[in-house]
């Protein structure tokens, strides 16, 4: 939960945040910890399953702008994703294994996201990674 509003209060633009923990193989989504910047967002926040399955097969970031012209964003976990305009998923590596993803979206405007604000998310996902490692290896 921390880090999800060390996320939101970090990156001004964007307007969802999630954070997806794949299972020991890192093949499936196994628990999502999600929140919106704004309260009255009605539902569970959604998230691109295209976008995180690239982040699955390759274990590299995907970031995405003005997502109605560039790509898929419509194949949604609960099909909110119409709205976005920008969106970036980080995977959660560490010594090469997969445990998750943090995703993350703009619904307001087509840019987001900028070059800094994914060095800042990969940093954040390598802490995440390590403090995962640690707990699995437990």
């Amino acid at each position: 939960g921390k880090l999800l509003e060390i996320l939101l209060e970090t990156l001004p633009r964007i307007d969802r945040v999630a954070i997806l923990l794949f299972d020991e193989k890192g093949e499936q989504i196994k628990e999502v910890f999600a929140k919106p910047r704004r309260a009255d967002h009605k539902g569970k926040v959604g998230y691109s399953r295209t976008i995180v399955q690239e982040v699955l097969k390759h274990k590299d970031p995907v970031v995405m702008h003005h997502i109605a012209h560039d790509g898929p964003a419509s194949d949604s976990e609960d099909g909110d994703t119409q709205e976005i305009q920008s969106a970036m998923c980080v995977p959660i590596i560490s010594n090469e294994k997969l445990y998750g993803a943090v995703y993350m979206d703009g619904l307001e405007g087509p840019r987001a996201f900028r070059q800094k604000d994914l060095s800042t998310v990969k940093t954040l996902a390598d802490l995440a990674a390590m403090a995962l490692e640690k707990h699995r290896k437990g």
